[in-house]
């Protein structure tokens, strides 16, 4: 995220969350592990997803070299999967804390199981 910071410079580097002020100080010590447990959880599931990739593409070499080594076609489940571990990475390190429709769905729950809206002052959602 972009934000305008003192001095009228751009901060590239830093990432602020629905959690910054008020919200951060509401949250109580549970829910504050939860979040954080959450997008461990979601980079450990990149990673594994990553070592998988890398896995099976080495084994799709192998064979592809050993069984038709004058046509090369490990290289489309390269660049096919390649472009979803990419996707996966934007998600999980990039685009973390910003999921309307995980928030949208999220309330939509909290109504149907009667606890209503979150509270006034902290945030609706957490990021994963």
């Amino acid at each position: 995220m972009i934000h305008i910071i003192v001095g009228g410079g751009f901060d590239l580097f830093s990432r602020h969350t629905e959690l910054d002020g008020l919200g951060a100080q509401l949250m109580s010590h549970t829910d504050q592990y939860a979040m954080a447990r959450r997008r461990a959880e979601a980079k450990y599931g990149f990673f594994v997803h990553v070592a998988v990739y890398a896995a099976v593409m080495v084994l799709l070499v192998i064979i592809n070299l050993v069984t038709s080594p004058g046509g090369i076609w490990f290289i489309w489940p390269l660049i096919g999967w390649g472009f979803a571990v990419v996707l996966h990475g934007l998600r999980v390190f990039v685009l973390a804390d910003k999921n309307d429709i995980l928030d949208a769905l999220t309330e939509r729950e909290l109504r149907q199981s009667g606890m209503g809206k979150p509270k006034e002052g902290v945030p609706r959602t957490q990021p994963k």
